[in-house]
């Protein structure tokens, strides 16, 4: 309710008229006559003063005055929500608010700051999604092959002349228990798929450079997806910035790969990681290890996850998953297998017993590692595994295991893709065919074979 009502003289008698030129601040008009707690008595005093001849205006009690502080003309019918100074009903049409022409600037001219802050954050984010977009393509072309491997080893003080850092960094590339074997090995596996003799990655060595090593823990499940982010950005950058204090750039390799001997007895190859994105490998090897031959694939192993492939082992009993974890799936009979699928680790000698390699030799990449990689397509690799029906006739049989053939090399044309399945590159076994050239996929197909495991 409104307490206080106001008398006003607009205009006074008529002889002492107000000229229209006049501004509100005249000292002639207009005035508050007086002021009353009821309109009764505003009205009863706004009569008195008419008879004289003056024109006289009751209003609500807006602010101080009686008139707009902006309008000269204007009875004051509002009051400024931010200043309270009296407005009237213009001053709210013009503002769209109830606002003096200064406050209204004013918000105005906030309001278009906020606007232009919400633009900038909005250029900065749409500049973060470009170099994310940008980011992610260099690291997808860093990764294309033919690409760059450097394995950047670190020993604990005073071990540079292990034995086992010897062996892995000395020894003749041939032996499969070098790492200087890595990249004929995979020069060897892309022929096979291939048939195509290039290199699909170039190896080089650095180090092994003596250093307390105290790194980051493992990045596991975190909470949130900007933790995650964090986690995944932090690990690979303290193995930079380590390889950074001794010499090296790994910005300019395709994939970057951390070996880390310790002293320790423990099984600490199993704390090794791969990672596509940031394109990182970290490997642990025990200085214990007796075995060079089981480092040297725990490198390739982790390269390649970083080239895309996943694990070929189940993660409770960590055996080979049949049939993409066996190197030849269609053995006849199964067991023992001779090789080992890279990304199954072991070489299954039953359904529950594995031994390790004694050489690279003994480590083939599975057709599904193969298409994850980019060695052969994702449809030659389902033709690969795929089994045919058991009414399949002896033709058909022969049939599809010229179709897998023709599958692993279709780029190279019918003659060079057969030549895959000589000896040297493996395939009596691993493109099924006995070396006789009797298809031992036939005992498979009728449910005698592996598909029956």
């Amino acid at each position: 309710m409104v307490d206080i009502w106001r008398v006003v003289v607009v205009r006074p008698p008529a002889e002492a008229p107000i000229q229209a030129s006049q501004t509100r601040r005249s000292p002639q008009a207009p005035v508050v006559a007086a002021d009353a707690v009821s309109l009764e008595v505003a009205e009863r005093l706004a009569a008195e003063l008419r008879e004289t001849g003056a024109v006289v205006a009751v209003l609500e009690a807006i602010g101080s005055g009686a008139w707009c502080v902006d309008h000269a003309t204007g009875l004051a019918a509002y009051t400024c929500s931010r200043c309270q100074r009296p407005i009237c009903a213009e001053c709210r049409a013009t503002a769209h608010a109830l606002l003096c022409a200064r406050c209204s600037t004013l918000t105005r001219h906030r309001a278009r700051i906020s606007r232009l802050r919400q633009l900038f954050v909005v250029f900065l984010f749409a500049v973060f999604l470009l170099e994310v977009a940008r980011w992610q393509t260099t690291e997808e072309e860093a990764l294309k092959l033919p690409a760059t491997v450097a394995i950047y080893q670190f020993v604990p003080p005073g071990l540079t002349g292990h034995p086992l850092v010897q062996k892995l960094n000395t020894a003749e590339a041939g032996s499969g228990r070098s790492l200087r074997d890595l990249q004929p090995w995979f020069a060897g596996q892309y022929r096979r798929y291939t048939g195509a003799a290039v290199d699909p990655l170039t190896v080089s060595l650095r180090g092994p450079w003596e250093r307390h090593l105290d790194p980051p823990p493992v990045p596991d499940e975190a909470p949130n997806a900007v933790a995650a982010m964090w986690r995944a950005w932090r690990y690979p950058r303290w193995f930079h910035g380590l390889a950074r204090e001794m010499g090296g750039d790994p910005d300019q390799q395709g994939i970057r790969v951390y070996m880390m001997y310790g002293a320790d007895d423990d099984d600490l190859a199993s704390h090794s990681r791969g990672s596509r994105r940031g394109r990182v490998a970290v490997v642990w090897v025990s200085l214990a290890e007796t075995n060079p031959a089981y480092a040297v694939e725990t490198v390739a192993h982790e390269i390649t996850h970083v080239l895309g492939a996943d694990d070929r082992f189940d993660d409770e009993r960590f055996l080979a998953k049949f049939p993409e974890g066996y190197a030849d799936p269609f053995a006849d009979p199964l067991y023992p297998q001779h090789q080992a699928e890279l990304m199954a680790v072991d070489i299954p000698r039953s359904r529950t017993l594995e031994r390790e390699i004694d050489s690279l030799a003994q480590v083939q990449i599975g057709h599904r590692t193969a298409a994850e990689i980019g060695f052969i397509s994702a449809e030659q690799a389902d033709a690969w595994y795929t089994p045919l029906p058991a009414s399949a006739s002896r033709p058909a049989v022969e049939a599809d295991v010229r179709d897998r053939v023709l599958a692993v090399g279709s780029a190279l044309g019918a003659e060079a893709a057969m030549s895959l399945a000589s000896p040297q590159f493996g395939g009596a076994g691993s493109l099924g065919l006995r070396a006789g050239g009797e298809p031992h996929v036939l005992k498979a197909v009728v449910g005698a074979g592996p598909y029956a495991k």
